[in-house]
């Protein structure tokens, strides 16, 4: 692969290789038959960052493939291409000094030296200086994160200079805040862990309305918290690029994208990792325990009437009803996605707290076939008392005076 950044375009790559430096420790190239993809991930997984440089962003752009490929390449396929992998602080050694690049270079050539295993950049400066920098590089296999940002119910879309803002009004020490959002604000603060030494800090609280942003759709109200620092790191390149910004998210405990792109130039992707909530932990934890197929769920009720048999102390009968997305029971007091645990209880322990009558699956006995009782598809199951049993309670009277005892 060969391709030759003009000017104007070798600053918006410098600042891509320094938001990549500021999330991971090493840079992925990925030379595609659409463009160049660089890449990234941090040391705990909780972030990544893909960059893809469409062929307009070069004045020159050869790509040369190692093997066939089938159909036209993205960034969300993977290729049979070269791949290979710089230390990070290698690459900010060829891109140290914004200003100088700005000032003095007038195009950037990179090159693949397969023979020697380099990655040769050649800067070529004003009144005739050329700065060449050989890099040795890794072979590596592709990195890719997988996320579908189409099927999120929240996106957020503002210029970058409101985030920006936002930011600053945060301290520079503090390392996550959290994202509250509704269909009437945005509520952005700060957030710290009780147990944490540092609880009692300053902590910072703003609002955002709806009229802020260019595109807001919130179909869940939820709770997000995510690192500061990577989210800084993002805001850093589109001052640059001058870009707007879009969010998409889910609750807490699944990734936050932030995806910023300029046409038929470039496109930009974010994954961040976020805390999940007490509630959202509990939600999930339940809906997992819902998720019975049916011939578990044949096998447990089997089990339960024969333990009814013997005199067992087995909890009353319970019913069984198909889950919907956003629908109630027949008492219209609990939805089928929301179990009543308490926040005390245990995450790990959650499911068998839920349903004690139900053993794990592995321990299961394999039944008859023959005798197995009929097919029935079923997609989850809620469970609760079948009927309200009548109070048959039995009145004892008690004496009132030694003549009552006499009698």
């Amino acid at each position: 692969m060969k391709c030759v950044l003009p000017a104007v375009n070798v600053k918006l790559f410098a600042k891509a290789v320094h938001c990549l430096a500021k999330i991971g420790s090493e840079i992925y190239f990925e030379p595609l038959e659409n463009g160049l993809a660089l890449k990234t991930v941090n040391s705990s997984r909780s972030a990544y960052v893909c960059f893809l440089f469409h062929q307009p962003m070069f004045q020159t752009y050869e790509y040369e493939p190692t093997s066939s490929e089938n159909g036209t390449l993205s960034e969300d396929v993977e290729s049979d291409g070269f791949r290979c992998k710089i230390a990070v602080k290698t690459m900010l050694q060829v891109f140290k000094s914004l200003s100088t690049i700005e000032r003095s270079v007038e195009s950037c050539d990179i090159n693949f030296d397969g023979e020697n295993c380099k990655l040769v950049f050649q800067l070529k400066c004003r009144h005739g200086i050329t700065k060449t920098h050989h890099l040795t590089y890794q072979e590596c296999e592709s990195l890719q994160a997988v996320f579908a940002k189409d099927l999120s119910p929240n996106i957020l879309k503002c210029e970058h200079k409101l985030l920006t803002d936002v930011a600053a009004n945060f301290s520079t020490g503090l390392e996550e805040i959290s994202m509250c959002v509704t269909p009437c604000q945005v509520n952005l603060k700060s957030f710290v862990n009780e147990d944490d030494e540092n609880a009692k800090i300053m902590r910072t609280e703003m609002t955002l309305n709806p009229e802020e942003f260019s595109d807001f759709q919130i179909g869940v109200d939820t709770e997000v918290t995510f690192c500061l620092k990577d989210l800084r790191a993002i805001l850093a390149f589109c001052d640059v690029a001058g870009t707007t910004l879009e969010m998409h998210f889910e609750i807490g405990g699944k990734p936050l994208i932030i995806s910023t792109e300029q046409e038929h130039y470039f496109r930009a992707n974010f994954v961040m990792a976020t805390v999940a909530n007490d509630e959202d932990s509990i939600s999930q934890q339940a809906e997992k325990s819902n998720n019975v197929n049916f011939s578990s769920n044949t096998r447990n009720r089997s089990r339960t009437t024969a333990s009814r048999k013997h005199g067992s102390h087995a909890a009353p009968p319970r019913k069984i009803s198909p889950k919907k997305k956003s629908s109630t029971l027949n008492n219209g007091h609990r939805s089928a996605m929301k179990m009543p645990v308490s926040k005390e209880v245990d995450l790990t322990t959650c499911e068998h707290e839920i349903s004690p009558e139900i053993p794990d699956q592995n321990q299961m006995p394999v039944d008859d076939p023959e005798h197995s009782p009929p097919f029935k598809r079923i997609r989850s199951v809620f469970f609760e008392p079948s009927q309200n049993l009548p109070d048959h309670s039995i009145v004892v009277l008690a004496p009132d005076s030694d003549d009552d005892m006499g009698n």
